[in-house]
């Protein structure tokens, strides 16, 4: 095992995002996520796919989701807002990843937000 990838497993993470539907990855995944912490599979994967080994998922107490989006959902999305900009005002807060704290307490504050992004990007939508 090379140098990344033997560091990569001594350090372990509260959330791991699978979204390769490669057995070996998902086997990493359980490997890596710490005890009590929540693995997501992303996408769709295929019949012969076996997903994380059950008895680690156990042992490690670690929380299995799954998210799954039709590539139509976001084309629709795009053609509401451009016939109902409007709905674009929902977007009260666009927040840069090094403000993300800051993100978060404008984010519970439902007085002062409505949906609050955190961006990587340096061009701000409002």
């Amino acid at each position: 095992m090379g140098t990344s990838a033997q560091s990569l497993l001594e350090n372990t993470w509260d959330l791991v995002l699978e979204c390769s539907e490669a057995g070996p990855a998902a086997a990493a995944a359980v490997a890596v996520v710490r005890p009590a912490g929540v693995i997501v599979q992303l996408g769709m994967v295929s019949a012969d796919f076996s997903g994380p080994p059950a008895a680690s998922l156990i042992t490690k107490e670690i929380a299995l989701g799954g998210s799954f989006r039709f590539h139509t959902e976001l084309e629709e999305a795009v053609e509401l807002l451009a016939v109902q900009p409007q709905l674009s005002s929902v977007i009260t807060h666009d927040f840069g990843l090094d403000e993300a704290l800051q993100a978060f307490t404008t984010a519970a504050d439902p007085q002062i937000s409505g949906k609050v992004l955190i961006s990587p990007r340096t061009t701000r939508i409002n």
